[in-house]
């Protein structure tokens, strides 16, 4: 069935206008293949506490648009670590191989660099990114897991003490691995009520090269295409604990993430958030899309650690034409636009008959912005009008070719509005007003 994603913007009438108006719809193209319905599993699913780095994203009275401009270019930067290619008559996205001489030098953003030439997908410990603690080890020793969505490996990066000199009686060192830098290693990680044996590779950045200033921690690559797996050790985070039989056999692949604010989360393994989150069903029953091709490239890509929504500069500006008074900031800031901070708009995203409305209400206890969760701050001190939390992507200005110009990146604020299901094994994804 082809279906339409939309994304609408309504005006609230403002105190000066009488009547409101309805905007015409910004449309793309996905098909919707089948629907799943994800009943209650024979073995319940595992609830852990998501945490971002470093509390909430800041937003400030007043934009800080130089901070915010920077932060747009580190995060949209991130993507360019990985580039497609073409293989079995599928198109997939692996690790970089051809450097983008304009935008890094040594290693590619986004990755951990091991050695010179070999880098790891995905970073650790970095500020603004949401991690889970869990323990790894016999006695267990808590460990930072960040969530990344651009790698598909399960990852211990190790810059100071060795993990095997903290005296764990199930850890094990093997061999080393095609991603110079890491090894293969096991040991028994603390999920749920149990420990579960699983294995990952242990990576250790040469001490003699710019990785081994870098941090320590666990990184849990939650991406679904093949292409994105370096180390291949096991069968990633989600295939490991299945093949342990601490998940449900046929709802084992499914995760799921929701934001309850801009500070804490919950990631619910083998199913969804359920009665931990607000009591909303466990059962999520709407349009499952499959992801195009194996790598997980589809026209939008979820991204928890984004802290905007990032979407083609040409469908921002039809959005932004669909606001009264909605204007775009003036050069440097030009991917950023500006709106009447009390004439908020309602912005719905539509998938198949799936709907719901997102960056509604006010800010988070302690934190304060005029215009609500869709705005950034005001565009100037004491002025009427705010940042919108819809920026313009930065990658056609690149001149790349990466497939990322047309594509919108989701981040945290579409997550604190609809609850994300992933099935790992059927490379499909579902939504549901969380």
């Amino acid at each position: 069935m082809l279906s339409l994603k939309t994304c609408t913007v309504y005006n609230k009438p403002s105190r000066f206008e009488q009547t409101s108006n309805m905007y015409p719809p910004l449309i793309t193209t996905i098909t919707i293949l089948s629907l799943l319905h994800l009943t209650t599993s024979t073995i319940p699913p595992i609830h852990l506490p998501l945490t971002r780095r470093n509390g909430s994203f800041s937003s400030p009275s007043t934009a800080n648009l130089t901070s915010l401009t920077h932060t747009l270019l580190e995060t949209s930067s991130r993507f360019l670590a990985t580039e497609r290619i073409v293989s079995h008559n599928h198109v997939m996205r692996v690790p970089r191989t051809h450097p983008l001489p304009r935008t890094y030098t040594l290693f590619p953003p986004g990755t951990t660099p091991l050695q010179p030439g070999a880098f790891l997908l995905g970073e650790v410990g970095l500020p603004g990114t949401w991690f889970a603690r869990i323990g790894l080890g016999e006695p267990p020793q808590e460990m930072d897991w960040d969530l990344s969505f651009l790698s598909g490996d399960l990852v211990v990066v190790e810059t100071g003490r060795r993990f095997g000199e903290g005296g764990s009686g199930g850890f094990r060192e093997g061999g080393t691995l095609g991603l110079r830098g890491c090894r293969e290693a096991g040991d028994v990680l603390g999920i749920g009520k149990r420990g579960v044996k699983v294995g990952f590779a242990l990576c250790r950045p040469s001490r003699s090269w710019v990785g081994g200033l870098g941090r320590s921690g666990g990184l849990v690559g939650v991406a679904g295409g093949e292409g994105l797996r370096q180390v291949g050790v096991g069968n990633g985070f989600m295939g490991e604990l299945q093949r342990a039989g601490v998940l449900d056999e046929r709802w084992g692949g499914v995760w799921s993430v929701v934001l309850i604010n801009g500070r804490e989360g919950v990631w619910s393994i083998g199913g969804t958030a359920g009665k931990i989150v607000r009591e909303i069903e466990e059962e999520i029953s709407g349009e499952l899309e499959r992801l195009e091709g194996h790598d997980g490239l589809r026209r939008e890509k979820k991204a928890l650690n984004t802290p905007f929504i990032i979407g083609p500069p040409s469908a921002v500006r039809t959005l932004y034409a669909s606001i009264s008074g909605a204007r775009p900031l003036p050069p440097p800031y030009s991917h950023f636009y500006s709106y009447p901070c009390f004439n908020a708009p309602e912005i719905h995203f539509e998938f198949g008959s799936f709907r719901a409305a997102v960056m509604q209400g006010a800010r988070d206890e302690g934190t304060f912005s005029p215009g609500g969760r869709f705005s950034l701050g005001r565009a100037e001190r004491g002025s009427g009008f705010c940042v919108g939390m819809v920026v313009e992507g930065v990658f056609d200005e690149w001149g790349e070719g990466n497939g990322m110009e047309d594509v919108w990146v989701l981040g945290e604020p579409f997550f604190r509005d609809v609850q994300v299901a992933f099935d790992w094994k059927e490379k499909k994804t579902g939504m549901q007003k969380a």
